[in-house]
């Protein structure tokens, strides 16, 4: 009887082209998900850049509305000077006048962000950063956008106007085509108007330097989150 006996180079061969094949499938999972990684990575960069960009704009905008809202206060101001007695330039108050009841939009850049949320909000790696992009999208800008665009008391012309009216414009004179072309020499208030009047009129400053504030404390969050983007890139890079 013979026995059969394994031929060692049959077996060598077996076991190298068995590690062959799983060397292949290996390195071409590998790939596979190096290739899905750095897809990812560019998709990150290209979104956090975006996300960059955006918020650099919406610290011009909130510029523009903190001006629209001291150009307010200072109108404010002038109407208060009047009712005291102070003498006020002409030209300063038809600007003042229209100033006074100016309403604001809160304008937000927000391509980059919703770039994010489409693509999945686990695009960008770092918790930390990732946190405080939703934070600031979802809360704060949220915030103001109520604040300036929904908060009754934030509306001047809406909710102020009507009530200071009938007051102004027994005072002021308007041409043939309703243009303020002054204020006539004799300014006072019935007592029951004087109340009313310096109440709105404070109520209105003291409501524009709060937006103020909370305008300043999100360009605050603003560049310290592109300042955190920036970082992030860098590792990207």
């Amino acid at each position: 009887m013979r026995v059969q006996r394994n031929n060692p180079s049959k077996l060598a061969r077996f076991i190298i082209e068995l590690c062959s094949v799983f060397l292949g499938v290996t390195l071409a999972f590998a790939l596979n998900r190096w290739n899905e990684e750095k897809k990812l990575r560019v998709t990150e960069e290209k979104i956090l850049t975006e996300i960059k960009n955006g918020l650099e704009l919406d610290i011009s905008d909130t510029e523009v509305n903190i001006s629209g809202h001291k150009a307010g206060i200072k109108a404010a101001t002038t109407f208060l000077k009047l009712a005291s007695g102070k003498e006020v330039q002409k030209d300063s108050l038809l600007i003042s006048y229209h100033t006074l009841w100016r309403n604001f939009i809160s304008i937000q850049n927000a391509s980059g962000y919703e770039s994010l949320k489409s693509r999945g909000l686990e695009v960008i790696r770092n918790d930390s950063l990732r946190y405080q992009i939703i934070t600031l999208y979802d809360f704060y800008y949220e915030m103001i956008e109520k604040l300036e665009e929904e908060y009754s008391e934030m509306q001047y012309t809406e909710h102020y106007l009507p009530e200071m009216r009938p007051i102004l414009h027994r005072h002021l004179m308007f041409d043939e085509n309703g243009v303020l072309v002054g204020v006539k020499n004799r300014w006072w208030l019935y007592q029951s108007e004087q109340k009313l009047y310096f109440e709105l009129l404070n109520r209105m400053i003291e409501n524009r330097r709060f937006t103020i504030r909370i305008y300043k404390d999100i360009q605050k969050r603003i560049q310290l989150l592109v300042s955190q983007i920036d970082k992030e890139l860098a590792k990207i890079d």
